[in-house]
């Protein structure tokens, strides 16, 4: 990055105000904190073996993203009040920590990543830590939380007890678990604030009721590859649920579902969704290209909600017909390889995505926008 010249001339000024006392002395270091937050942004790896060299860049670079590889325990004490962008630490889980090099707590991060392990002489140290958002990648470890974060992204890991609902849940405004074990089922319900939660690969008990918030939003749960499926028994859902992701469940497990649900999408082979449990005023329905329905599986739509506006079939083929459409539909896509004619177009529709090979005619009562899978 270029400084510009007006930016020149006011570090000039600044720095004459500075040294002749002309600044608050509140104001004494702006003139160095100006000149670095006009440079290139920086990364930094600190290992046991550059430790001299990472002080020194840190002192006179912008780094804005460190990684502590193996070297919790050296000498960190410049790290003191660091204001990052994100900080990895990575140790390897059986190294035997006597201590921490410098105080965590007093860190300003706004993504904080675990890869590995969680020391256990870190995990009340970053507790008091002003961080925005926690990452937590193959750790075996009890869970605490900054009491400041607000989002938390978990994946290859196992926790075992109930440290996944230690102090620190309970402000958390989203959640991702993906590939990862918890013996006993979390009681999301006291995450009073949680909008977003993702279960994804996440290894469960069968026959465990999962709690929901009543804040929670959007919800995506479900294994990604077919043949692993989740049999769960679920509460209702919150009646503020606008979003819901599905994946291969063996069951339709949720009963009806809230009546202001606007979104759902489902990747799954193995249960089937009645006309009855689908909110009337749903607006988007997708069907995703995971979900695999062979010619000898049950038509998963009997019918489609009243109120649909959106019905997306994103996937190669559907071996059933597609069958009424409702009466305000607005945008409809087709499989990519979808053989079997559709009827009567709704006059509402605004645009349709079609087969490159649909040999039929198109039938419709108005205008109407027409794409192919190649567009």
């Amino acid at each position: 990055m270029v400084i510009a010249l007006q930016d020149e001339r006011l570090l000039e000024v600044l720095g004459l105000m500075e040294r002749r006392r002309l600044l608050p002395r509140e104001g004494w270091d702006l003139c160095r904190t100006m000149a670095m937050s006009f440079r290139p942004t920086a990364r930094l790896t600190i290992t046991d073996s550059n430790i001299l060299a990472a002080r020194n860049a840190y002192a006179h670079k912008n780094i804005t993203e460190v990684m502590l590889r193996d070297c919790l325990d050296h000498p960190l004490g410049f790290l003191e009040g660091a204001r990052l962008t994100k900080l990895v630490i990575a140790e390897h889980p059986f190294r035997n920590l006597k201590r921490i090099g410098f105080a965590l707590g007093t860190i300003h991060v706004r993504d904080l990543a675990f890869i590995d392990s969680i020391p256990d002489i870190a995990a009340g140290e970053f507790r008091a830590a002003q961080v925005h958002t926690m990452i937590v990648d193959g750790c075996w470890a009890e869970l605490q939380l900054p009491a400041t974060v607000k989002h938390l992204r978990v994946a290859q890991c196992e926790f075992s007890g109930t440290s996944h609902l230690s102090e620190g849940w309970q402000t958390l405004q989203s959640i991702i678990l993906r590939d990862t074990t918890i013996d006993l089922m979390a009681d999301f319900s006291k995450c009073k604030v949680l909008r977003s939660l993702k279960l994804i690969d996440v290894s469960v008990p069968h026959n465990d009721a999962i709690l929901w918030p009543d804040s929670l939003e959007f919800l995506e749960i479900g294994y990604t590859i077919n043949e692993h499926v989740v049999d769960l028994y679920f509460p209702p859902l919150p009646d503020g649920l606008q979003t819901l992701h599905l994946h291969s469940l063996l069951r339709w497990p949720f009963g009806h579902l809230p009546q202001g649900l606007k979104q759902v999408t489902i990747a799954s082979a193995d249960c089937q969704i009645t006309s009855d449990v689908l909110p009337e005023g749903l607006h988007t329905l997708t069907l995703k290209d995971t979900a695999g329905y062979k010619v000898y599986d049950a038509n998963p739509f009997v019918a489609y909600p009243a109120g649909l506006k959106v019905l997306r079939f994103e996937c190669e083929n559907f071996p059933y017909s597609i069958g009424a459409l409702p009466p305000g539909l607005e945008e409809l896509v087709l499989p990519a390889e979808y053989v079997q004619e559709i009827g009567v177009l709704p006059s509402s529709l605004k645009s349709v995505k079609m087969p490159m090979s649909y040999r039929f005619p198109i039938r419709t009562s108005g205008p109407i926008v027409i794409y192919t899978h190649n567009d």
